[in-house]
């Protein structure tokens, strides 16, 4: 008899997988980061395929097989079209749910990933198509340093250090409000372009440091 769960997922991302079937990436509500394969979703028949697009929150069962687990179903409750439909958003969006699947491995099982995860999402999805790109890297710079706090790196900032390399205060400053504030705060933020990238590089820094 086959052992199926039910989950909410947000897609991470797809891939080919033989000749008919996708591998697809998940950040579950209920089991972390799952690695799924969905059969039959390259045929232009599938009804399967169109809901498991990046970026789309759904609802999945999973099957779990002897050597992989499979989508069992998968319907869409959410597939932020604000955010698709803008070039901008779209990479701002790409870049953190990258920042998931390259940084968490494995079946870790934090529901606060997922929420923050879907907080930011629905954040940007209704943010003004107009948003100017540096407010959006803001919204991703503090998403991934939210996640990498999450897993256990909350930077200590009196004193913060990457190795040798000091940050500057302007840039410790702004660490510390974007992990003080909301996704729907920051959105509104007036940091300053050069600040933004200041922080971003840090971040990036920071990051590597930790991870790779």
């Amino acid at each position: 008899m086959e052992v199926t769960q039910k989950t909410k997922a947000i897609i991470l991302r797809r891939e080919f997988f033989n000749e008919s079937d996708s591998r697809v990436f998940v950040y579950t509500q209920d089991f972390g980061k799952l690695d799924l394969i969905a059969r039959g979703t390259q045929k232009l028949s599938s009804k399967l395929a169109a809901h498991i697009e990046p970026l789309n929150l759904a609802e999945i069962m999973i099957i779990k097989g002897r050597q992989y687990d499979y989508l069992g179903s998968c319907v869409s409750e959410e597939i932020f079209s604000g955010i698709k439909d803008n070039y901008e958003k779209s990479i701002t969006a790409g870049e953190a749910v990258r920042a998931v699947d390259e940084i968490v491995k494995g079946e870790e099982k934090d529901e606060r990933i997922f929420l923050m995860l879907k907080k930011f999402l629905e954040t940007l999805n209704i943010a003004g198509s107009e948003a100017a790109l540096f407010r959006l890297q803001i919204l991703k710079n503090a998403f991934v340093l939210k996640l990498i706090s999450i897993l256990g790196y909350q930077p200590k900032l009196d004193g913060f250090k990457i190795g040798e390399l000091k940050p500057a205060q302007d840039v410790i400053s702004a660490m510390r409000i974007v992990l003080e504030n909301k996704f729907s705060n920051l959105i509104n933020f007036e940091f300053d372009e050069i600040l933004t990238k200041n922080l971003e590089d840090v971040i990036l820094k920071y990051k590597m440091y930790i991870f790779d």
